[in-house]
Parts: structure tokens; sequence; C-alpha cells
């Protein structure tokens, strides 16, 4: 699922990979324009530049820019000219439970770019292996180069129903959430040694910090 944006509801879904974004992007994307040429252009996604243009013809978006599967908030700023007037929102989630998720999907599932890197891993050599520079903060989706948040609210999926109710509200909708694409493991904190616990609270210290996390 990609970021979605709506000229109907005038909202922007930043899409933080692994927080619940299939099952919102399913509740939501039917009030984007482009929903229908969405749909189609899934049967064309060997096609990369065709289906990017397409995207970008169907969304109104200035051509000189691709609209790309979990894009910066600072990347599509200057594609949408009134980006300002949006109601511009995001989920996120404790950093040590989105490392147990982002563990599961990406050994697990073949088409991931990574797999064949990770497939073989333990959890340790995992967390070790994404601590040493194959990461990117949650925070580095809603933020500008210099920092400032860009984002009008920040859901948590820990709190994913009220927060949802939340977005229908502000974007003046009814709708429920499906429970998508889930993970299926024991609690986080079981995955973790001190060792581990540690690595993960240095690396992703600026997710921790902005949202309000701890182990």
């Amino acid at each position: 699922m990609a970021t979605l944006i709506s000229r109907q509801r005038k909202f922007i879904f930043i899409h933080v990979y692994k927080v619940a974004g299939t099952s919102i992007s399913e509740a939501l994307e039917k009030y984007e324009e482009a929903y229908r040429l969405k749909k189609a252009a899934r049967f064309l996604w060997r096609f990369t530049f065709l289906r990017a243009r397409r995207l970008r013809e169907g969304l109104g978006l200035k051509n000189q820019y691709p609209l790309l599967d979990h894009a910066l908030a600072r990347d599509i700023k200057p594609l949408v000219p009134d980006f300002d007037t949006y109601f511009k929102f995001c989920f996120v989630r404790n950093p040590w439970d989105w490392q147990v998720s982002l563990y599961h999907f990406t050994t697990q599932r073949w088409y991931t770019r990574t797999h064949k890197i990770a497939a073989g891993m333990d959890f340790q050599k995992f967390i070790e292996w994404r601590c040493e520079g194959n990461y990117k903060l949650q925070r580095d989706f809603i933020v500008d180069y210099d920092g400032t948040s860009l984002v009008d609210f920040i859901g948590k999926l820990e709190n994913i129903e009220a927060d949802f109710a939340t977005v229908c509200d502000r974007i003046g909708i009814q709708n429920t959430l499906p429970h998508l694409n889930k993970s299926d493991h024991t609690d986080y904190r079981s995955y973790y040694n001190e060792h581990t616990k540690s690595l993960v609270a240095r690396t992703f210290r600026d997710d921790i910090e902005m949202f309000g996390y701890s182990f």
C-alpha cells in the first residue's frame, strides 16, 4: 500500500511501514481520486515507470516527481501545491515492538527486498544487523529536513481504535478499521535480552523521545 492523498476529503496519510498501514489504507483509499487507477496498477506492478506515471496523472501531481510507496512527508510536500491545507496524519508504534514485527515480516516474506539477507538470522543477529545502519526512523517519515514535523496528527498503534476514530472525525467520515496483514507473535518484550534492548534504545532514541515510548 502507498501513501494516500485525497483531494475530496483533503487528507494525506503518511504510511509508516508495519504500523497498520494496510488496514488504514483499506479503510480510506476509496476516498482517493486515484483509487480505481491504483487498483488497476497493482496488476501492472512489474512496469514500474508506467505505474508511476499513471499514478501521478491520476492524482494530479507534478509530473517531474514520482509517488513512491511509503513516501516521506518532505518528499510529498513539493508534489501538492496546497499541502498546508490538507489534514496530514500518520501512525507509529513502540520501536521495540516495531522491530519484532519487522523481523517476522522480513525473515518470513520471501518477496521483501531484504529477505535474502535476513532470512537465516535469529532475532539478536537481526537487531544487530538493523542497528548497524539498515534502518529508517519512524520520525523520518514525518519531519522536514530541519526536523520539524509536517503532520497534524500522530496516531499510535497501541491506541489505534480511538486514534483512527479521531482521524475519521477530522476528515468527516464514519468508518471502521479492518485488521489486515497482522504479524502473529508473542509479546515483543519476550524477544529481547539486555544487549538487544539497549541496541534499539540507542539506535531509535529519536523515535523514543519524539513519540514518548519506553520498553
